[in-house]
């Protein structure tokens, strides 16, 4: 069996734990948590895929009745009301579990479009797009875009005031 893409054991036995699909989120919202000091004890893993049923399952075992344990879940909508639901219905059923998922297909959507986000990214990437072309530029250049906003995000100078993404936002909420 090859090496699991995180440790199984920080999942299992972290008091708060959020779980997102790849790097880029995991970027985003490290980098936000590192900015904020009353979050720093928040774990962040990616799991490097988009289906979390095993991994709550797993988690519930040991956390279901713990009220000191919580777990959160960011997800890509991906066009699939089918898994939406499937993922849902944990959030539903267990008071320790947040699940949230992108009202676009996709992060990056819903980034450019949070709050002030779409003229503070056309400045950083110096252009004049609307929300789908200032999207489609993070999407093509992905983790190297992200990493972009992460790094502005902590500029000692003149720090990108980013605003979360609202499923991003309410999950840390959840979890803190």
């Amino acid at each position: 069996m090859g090496r699991l893409p995180f440790d199984i054991l920080k999942l299992l036995f972290a008091n708060k734990v959020i779980l997102v699909e790849g790097p880029t989120e995991e970027m985003l919202i490290s980098t936000y948590l590192s900015k904020k000091a009353a979050l720093n004890d928040i774990d962040i893993m990616a799991i490097g895929q988009r289906g979390y049923a095993t991994f709550l399952d797993i988690w519930l075992v040991l956390n279901k009745d713990n009220p000191n344990k919580k777990i959160g879940i960011i997800r890509d909508y991906d066009n699939s009301d089918k898994a939406k639901a499937k993922h849902d219905a944990y959030d539903t059923s267990h008071l320790n579990v947040t699940v949230r998922t992108t009202t676009n297909y996709t992060l990056e959507i819903d980034l450019v479009e949070a709050k002030d986000n779409l003229a503070l990214l056309n400045s950083l990437f110096s252009m004049e797009g609307d929300v789908k072309k200032v999207s489609d530029h993070m999407i093509n250049g992905k983790t190297a875009r992200m990493l972009d906003v992460c790094d502005a995000m902590v500029d000692e100078e003149k720090p990108l005031d980013i605003n979360l993404p609202a499923h991003i936002a309410q999950v840390i909420e959840a979890v803190s």
